[in-house]
């Protein structure tokens, strides 16, 4: 039986999300190293990857299963149950054929808290008991773990890990797959005994062929390893390693309406930008937040001609790295006289930081 995690997510012998969205199928397909078919040209698809520039770089017609998945995705987007439905996929589709007797591969779910990576393990539990296929694979089940039958024949265990200094929940066993639910706010190194990057550098020296890890949650502050990862490989996918991004109105648009959208931006737009958008939240030093630029962003058009008789003058603040990989942000002023009353006013100031304008009404 060879299982797909789209099919997973659609089949009400799955997870029966039958009204699945064209994002939320790609997801899938993307996680499985598929071809994206008929969903390639859809706007929300090429959005999700980053732009027609990264879908073609995508390595899925070849069929290609990415080692790493970075799945930034608003709240109330079924990103858990996508990566629940590809932890399943992994326990039929990973090769044991190398492991000894006795060597029980585990499918590793990891949160900020143990409680909540009981959450995706109860999630997978009763789907699996619910469903007349799923349910024959499975052998035996407790409070926070659960086993399914490999098609070989070898028990592949899901269990829910909690977070240990240097990984040392993830070590000491092949694994058959890591699911880091609200990876996002997990720490780096640097800040945290338990932390993500730990756990990462436990995990995939591990990973038997046909396993993953995968980073799902939606984003919140601008640091930690997850945020890093976002920064060096968003819109340039790699064989080994993708970063998908979704809205709420991409991937569920039945819950996520224009008027809920509206309301909660109103009412706090920092969560409306984390958990709608899927943007990481400004920072506390930064210069200009999300927030601030989305709200003064001109939508059209980009060039704005020079004033006859304005005085212009320009300044940029080079960034430390490449050119490439941080962008510059350059301040463009126009200086206009009011012939009314004689009295000099700013009409308007252009922050463009890596080719993004944002324009400041006066």
């Amino acid at each position: 039986m060879t299982l797909r995690t789209e099919a997973l997510l659609t089949s009400r012998v799955g997870f029966g999300i039958v009204t699945a969205t064209p994002a939320q199928r790609a997801a899938a397909r993307i996680i499985d190293g598929l071809p994206l078919g008929e969903l390639r040209d859809h706007p929300d698809v090429i959005a999700l990857v980053g732009g027609s520039g990264a879908r073609d770089q995508l390595h899925t017609e070849r069929g290609s299963l990415p080692l790493e998945v970075v799945f930034l995705a608003s709240i109330r987007s079924a990103k858990t149950i996508i990566a629940a439905a590809a932890a399943i996929r992994m326990t039929q589709s990973i090769d044991c054929s190398r492991l000894g007797p006795g060597e029980i591969p585990r499918v590793s779910l990891l949160s900020l808290r143990l409680d909540q990576s009981a959450v995706a393990h109860r999630l997978l539990l009763e789907t699996i008991r619910a469903s007349p296929v799923l349910s024959k694979l499975l052998v035996a089940d407790t409070a926070d773990s659960l086993t399914v039958r490999h098609p070989s024949g070898r028990p592949i265990e899901i269990a829910c890990v909690a977070g240990a200094k240097t990984g040392g929940t993830l070590v000491a066993r092949w694994s058959a797959g890591l699911v880091a639910d609200e990876a996002p706010r997990m720490a780096g190194a640097d800040d945290a005994v338990v932390n993500l990057e730990h756990a990462r550098s436990a995990i995939l020296g591990r990973l038997l062929p046909g396993a993953q890890a995968l980073y799902i949650g939606s984003p919140w502050a601008p640091y930690g390893p997850v945020y890093e990862l976002v920064q060096e490989h968003w819109q340039k996918p790699r064989e080994d390693l993708v970063v998908l991004r979704g809205t709420g109105p991409m991937l569920n648009p039945l819950w996520w309406t224009p008027e809920r959208c509206r309301k909660l931006e109103a009412q706090d737009p920092t969560a409306y930008c984390c958990d709608v958008l899927g943007e990481f939240a400004d920072p506390e030093s930064g210069l200009l937040s999300p927030i601030s630029l989305r709200a003064n962003t001109r939508e059209r058009p980009l060039e704005l001609p020079p004033i006859s008789g304005a005085f212009y003058v320009a300044a940029i603040d080079p960034s430390e790295g490449s050119a490439t990989s941080n962008g510059f942000a350059l301040l463009v002023v126009e200086h206009l006289k009011d012939p009314d009353d004689e009295q000099e006013k700013w009409s308007r100031v252009v922050d463009r930081d890596s080719d993004q304008a944002a324009t400041f009404a006066s």
